[in-house]
């Protein structure tokens, strides 16, 4: 419970921090601070379904075919879970098995987080029709010959950005920027489904 209120915290931060309304791009302050929120957000949505896995295993034993505890690395709701999996019934089995998607997707921004390359919001996108020219303005102030020349054409390089309130962690591991207002929401809502039903589980066990 203590882990739902820190997504709701999460949520109303990044709301907050970068409204739907902003105009123009944010600061830098806007982008670290929201950043900071979506990297708990996405570690405390991991450990929540951890959570999940693990009242299960203590309040109905699920143990190995020998007696023996489950190793830790053992517990949890994946698909690769299996001991864990096969102690549901086959309606909460199937429910996971339609989830298993979100499932991975969580765990590759868990994984990229906690190991590899952090999420990360994108200060600002250029449209691929002005690329070409965003790039000339960059070579131009290379070359500028005096501050005021540098300064109107960086104006005019702004001029071709724009923001979008997008995340992503790794441009080289296929992982698809996705728009985290709306997704802090969605996976906020499945996470409290997916705890219900695992609740409606233990009360039928």
């Amino acid at each position: 419970m203590r882990r739902l209120g820190y997504l709701f915290r999460c949520i109303e931060n990044a709301y907050s921090i970068i409204p739907l309304s902003l105009q123009g791009l944010p600061d830098r302050n806007q982008l670290v601070d929201t950043t900071i929120n979506l990297h708990a957000f996405w570690i405390n949505i991991f450990g929540a379904i951890d959570n999940l896995a693990w009242v299960w295993v203590k309040e109905r034993h699920v143990v190995k075919i020998d007696g023996n505890e489950l190793p830790d690395t053992w517990i949890g709701l994946k698909r690769s879970n299996t001991i864990v999996r096969e102690s549901f019934s086959p309606q909460f089995k199937a429910y996971l098995e339609d989830i298993d998607g979100w499932f991975d997707a969580i765990e590759g921004y868990r994984d990229g987080l906690a190991h590899r390359i952090p999420l990360y919001i994108p200060p600002y996108r250029v449209l691929t029709a002005d690329q070409e020219r965003y790039c000339q303005l960059d070579t131009q102030m290379f070359a500028a010959q005096t501050h005021e020349e540098h300064l109107q054409l960086a104006r005019e390089q702004d001029g071709l950005k724009a923001f979008w309130p997008m995340m992503t962690h790794s441009y080289s591991e296929n992982a698809r920027p996705i728009m985290f207002h709306a997704q802090m929401i969605a996976d906020y809502r499945l996470m409290a489904e997916l705890a219900r039903r695992l609740l409606d589980e233990l009360r039928k066990a």
